[in-house]
């Protein structure tokens, strides 16, 4: 399987509505959107684990 990463990253295209809604539930818990993105990420790696 070939796949293409441009500069070691994998870029996505998020519907942009999505985006700022995803933006605005981060700020409204505090965070930023990465910091926000970075947790969800690891609780779906830490339920996967377990």
């Amino acid at each position: 399987m070939n796949v293409n990463i441009k500069n070691d990253r994998i870029d996505m295209l998020i519907n942009k509505d999505l985006k700022d809604s995803i933006k605005q539930v981060a700020y409204n818990n505090g965070y930023t959107l990465s910091h926000y993105l970075n947790r969800m990420i690891m609780n779906e790696v830490s339920s996967f684990k377990k």
